[in-house]
Order: structure tokens, then C-alpha cells, then sequence
């Protein structure tokens, strides 16, 4: 090969590992990282790591600010979870536990409840919202065609309410109706309407045991 060629070649083996460099780095997301390890992970925080606050750095502050995450997905929006106890995660642990630093078990006990807790009421706010949906589309079903009656889908336990479910088969003790029994008891249906927790509330015309009313699951009836 003559020394021009080697040249060249030599320009392109620069020119790509450039490029590749370039490109690493464009590569690169500066958006903090909120992403949560897998739930319920063991904490790997010992006695001796205590205190963790401002100035702490590595995994201990790691789990800190994955729990503080897991609390609110917006606590940690400027640097989100980067081993680094700085000012935000400071201010987005005194905004959730009254204290700057973590300082022994108790501590972190009580960040890793907070969080079980936020994330039990999402979860819990997912399935009303759900409910919410699947009575909706009872309701309008309902409103096409009134002279469809409701009936319970499986066996069903249903929060207390005005009336019972028809038939002989249906246990007052604990208030459990068998797949197929007619819900409203024979009275006819007057409204329909949507709990904030998603479950339906049926009033009647008249009857039933206290006022005429029950709250059950959209999931557990079937209208037809």
C-alpha cells in the first residue's frame, strides 16, 4: 500500500472513531432517572450507613431517592435518582417526612411505609376508575332499554344497602346472592347512579329494606 493510501485510510480511522465518540455522547440522555427497581426489593441500607443527608453519595442515597420516587413520581425532577443527596432530595424528604436526613432504621422504615402507601392508593384509584367505566356502561345499557333487568353475575357479596337480591336462595346473614337471582327484589328500577368508589347505587320505585336502594359492583351483575 503507498503512502497515500495509508494516509487516507489513516483520515477515515479518525474520522469514524470521531464519529462513534460524537455520537456516545449525543447519545447520552440528560433527563434525570426516575426509574424504580423492582418492587419490595430488600433494602441493602446498614446501621453504619446512617446518617444519610446532604452530602451523601451511592447507593444508600440511590435507595433514598428510589423510595422518595415511589412516594411521588415528580419528587426528584431536576436530577431524579443520581446517588447524590443533594438540595432537591433534601427538600423532597422534608416535604414527605418533616426531616433533612435519614437517620437510623426507624427512618427508613417509615419512607419505605409512605411509599407502600402511595402506591396502594394509585393502585386503589386505578381500579375505581375502572369500576367507573364498567358502571357507566351498565347505566347506558340501562337507559337504551329500561325494561332489561339486572341479575347477580357470580356469587356476589355487595356492600349493605336497601334491598336484597330476589329469591330464596340469597344468604341475609352474609348478604350473598348466588349466580342468576334478579337483583332489585321485584320492585322496579327507578336510577341509576355512580359511587366515587366506581360501585353502582340502584334505587327502586318503592320497597326494599331500608329505603329502597343497593350499592353493588358493576363486575358482579350482568343486565339482560
Amino acid at each position: 500500500m503507498n503512502k497515500k493510501y495509508m494516509k487516507l485510510a489513516a483520515l477515515a480511522a479518525i474520522a469514524v472513531g470521531g464519529y462513534l465518540v460524537i455520537r456516545n455522547l449525543l447519545g447520552k440522555s440528560s433527563a434525570p432517572t426516575t426509574e424504580a427497581p423492582t418492587p419490595n426489593e430488600p433494602s441493602k441500607i446498614l446501621t453504619q450507613d446512617f446518617p444519610i443527608k446532604k452530602g451523601s453519595k451511592g447507593e444508600k442515597v440511590r435507595e433514598i431517592q428510589t423510595l422518595l420516587v415511589g412516594i411521588d413520581t415528580n419528587a426528584l425532577p431536576k436530577y431524579g435518582i443520581d446517588g447524590d443527596f443533594g438540595s432537591e432530595t433534601e427538600a423532597a424528604l422534608f416535604k414527605y417526612t418533616k426531616k433533612k436526613s435519614v437517620d437510623n432504621q426507624d427512618d427508613l422504615s417509615n419512607l419505605i411505609g409512605l411509599k407502600d402507601a402511595a402506591q396502594s392508593s394509585a393502585l386503589q384509584g386505578s381500579i375505581d376508575a375502572n369500576r367507573s367505566v364498567a358502571a357507566n356502561q351498565i347505566i347506558n345499557d340501562w337507559r337504551l332499554n329500561s325494561s332489561k333487568s339486572i341479575f347477580a353475575k357470580n356469587e356476589v357479596q355487595y356492600a349493605i344497602g336497601g334491598l336484597t337480591f330476589s329469591g330464596a336462595e340469597t344468604n341475609l346473614a352474609t348478604r350473598v346472592a348466588k349466580a342468576g337471582n334478579k337483583i332489585v327484589n321485584g320492585f322496579e328500577i327507578k336510577d341509576m347512579s355512580i359511587l366515587p368508589s366506581g360501585f353502582l347505587k340502584i334505587t327502586t320505585t318503592g320497597g326494599g329494606l331500608n329505603g329502597g336502594f343497593i350499592k353493588v359492583s358493576p363486575f358482579a351483575i350482568v343486565l339482560k
